[in-house]
């Protein structure tokens, strides 16, 4: 059973030179993409970091076992290293997922160095179906990762383009207070009427003067006279007295005083 790949991810090999204390690219000059790939051998439980460039010449990089006790470091997100017996690499991924993914194979290979090759096969299964489960798994993971990454960016896009809210209204003012109290209340109004009868209307004013006045003071005085003098002549004297009264009644305000000064004489 040979070796097969249980990870795969795009990133630049890098190299550490500490004669000039810098990062140089691995195999050239230039930096540029490599497909770097974990091989797994599960006959005799190795591991090793195997990558190629992108190019058409597909040039080797990097072939580096990974050894029992290696310390991984995840410097960045994106920029992870480790040293072998001989020097330090480095790898520049092209995006975090890559990284991820990456990190997680190699710490399970570190893991799994410290089990004895065949020591538990019942537990692991088969090589074969190891092998593929993993590659299943790490594909799937990817897959995830893609689409959490493009949901990240639609919701980034909607926020951006969204409107911004309309401000909330002013609140209103409160209502105002009742008046201050500057004196005493108003009485009451009176009660209506019991019944709902109204008050009888005033006497009208007296519009006659005092010639009116006297005029009834003379007829009151006239008609005493005239009972008197029927009181006094009792049978024929009735009726010389009644033609100085119709004479009273028809000749107005003179003959009245005539008729007056009449009875006066006779008294």
């Amino acid at each position: 059973m040979g070796e097969s790949s249980i990870c795969q991810v795009r990133a630049t090999v890098m190299l550490y030179d500490d004669t000039n204390k810098r990062w140089v690219p691995a195999g050239s000059d230039n930096p540029s993409f490599s497909r770097v790939q974990i091989y797994h051998n599960p006959v005799a439980n190795s591991f090793r970091v195997v990558g190629r460039k992108l190019q058409a010449d597909q040039q080797v990089v990097i072939n580096c076992p990974i050894i029992k006790g290696m310390k991984y470091n995840q410097a960045t997100p994106n920029f992870h290293q480790w040293r072998d017996q001989k020097q330090v690499w480095g790898l520049n991924f092209g995006s975090k997922e890559d990284a991820t993914l990456f990190a997680n194979t190699m710490m399970h290979a570190l893991e799994a160095l410290y089990v004895p090759a065949g020591a538990d096969s019942a537990q692991n299964g088969p090589p074969a179906q190891e092998s593929d489960e993993q590659k299943r798994l790490a594909h799937q993971k990817q897959e995830q990762q893609e689409k959490e990454r493009l949901e990240r960016e639609r919701q980034a896009t909607a926020t951006a383009c969204a409107p911004p809210a309309p401000p909330a209204p002013p609140t209103p003012p409160p209502p105002p207070g009742p008046p201050p109290s500057s004196g005493p209340c108003p009485p009451a109004p009176p009660p209506p009427l019991s019944g709902g009868m109204l008050p009888p209307a005033p006497p009208l004013p007296n519009t006659g003067g005092g010639g009116g006045g006297g005029a009834n003071d003379l007829a009151a005085a006239l008609a005493g006279a005239k009972l008197r003098k029927t009181a006094k002549d009792e049978g024929g004297a009735a009726a010389p007295t009644s033609k100085p009264a119709s004479s009273a009644s028809g000749g107005g305000g003179g003959g009245l005083m005539g008729e007056m000064n009449a009875i006066l004489a006779r008294r």
